[in-house]
């Protein structure tokens, strides 16, 4: 056992499963953590009514105490890592991970764990860093969530009221950390997708109805038509209604 800040981590045993033929999991409830990462095929649990299809370069962390089983059989080859361990100072509950890389850190440990003469502390180590690598990976994870949450509910409610600071409210986060978060993946600073969002709504009733700049301009929530068209001239170095007159030549079908 090894001991990182106020976490006692512990290797157990693990094994690499590895079958063509078809197969259903068993259903157990373990005492332990354990890891399954999926190599090939695919692996269908069901823990507690949660249903979870794993597929190559997936895993699950499934907590202690509760049961899980196959809910339905895998056919084909099917292979996976399995990785038993106990943790102390943690309470971890079952999640999973997409595309995690570092499949180098199952075998490394795998590796040690078949040697005999092989230090316990070796195991655990390496075990550690594992558990580090999963841990990383989930946040980054979380936080490509957040930021694809983020512009999304900013789409839908796009408006000249929107702001960073009423996106982050709405999500529980300071307005600097959900910004870094969405210009680190989308490369846009969430004010200026915020803007273009209002900017497509916009060209869309430009486009799409016989509003008038007034009405368009109530319904987008600015303070008045000058603010919206002013607004619209910064984004696109023409007006409304220039913007609307550039498409005038239609075809009509009537049946």
């Amino acid at each position: 056992m090894i001991q990182i800040n106020e976490t006692k981590i512990e290797f157990n045993y693990m094994g690499l499963f590895t079958t063509s033929e078809t197969w259903i999991h068993p259903k157990a409830c373990e005492k332990t953590c354990e890891i399954i990462y999926v190599t090939k095929g695919t692996v269908f649990l069901e823990e507690e009514g949660e249903k979870y299809e794993l597929r190559e370069g997936e895993l699950i962390f499934l907590a202690p105490g509760k049961v899980h089983e196959g809910f339905c059989e895998s056919h084909g080859r099917t292979s996976f890592y399995w990785v038993h361990f106990n943790i102390e100072g943690y309470s971890p509950n079952t999640f999973t991970l997409n595309n995690f890389t570092y499949v180098s850190l199952f075998k490394e440990l795998l590796h040690y764990s078949s040697t005999p003469v092989c230090p316990k502390h070796s195991k655990d180590c390496v075990l550690a860093h594992l558990l580090s690598e999963i841990s990383s990976a989930r946040e980054k994870a979380d936080a490509s969530t957040l930021a694809a949450n983020a512009v999304e509910w900013a789409r839908i409610n796009a408006s000249c009221g929107l702001s960073v600071a009423r996106v982050a409210e709405h999500f529980g986060y300071n307005s600097e950390h959900i910004s870094r978060l969405v210009k680190k993946q989308y490369g846009l600073s969430l004010k200026s997708i915020i803007d273009d969002f209002l900017i497509k709504k916009a060209q869309s009733y430009l486009c799409n109805t016989t509003y008038s700049i007034k009405e368009i301009s109530n319904m987008l929530g600015f303070s008045s038509p000058n603010a919206f068209i002013h607004f619209y001239k910064y984004h696109e170095k023409k007006s409304p209604t220039d913007y609307r007159n550039s498409f005038t030549n239609i075809h009509m079908n009537k049946s």
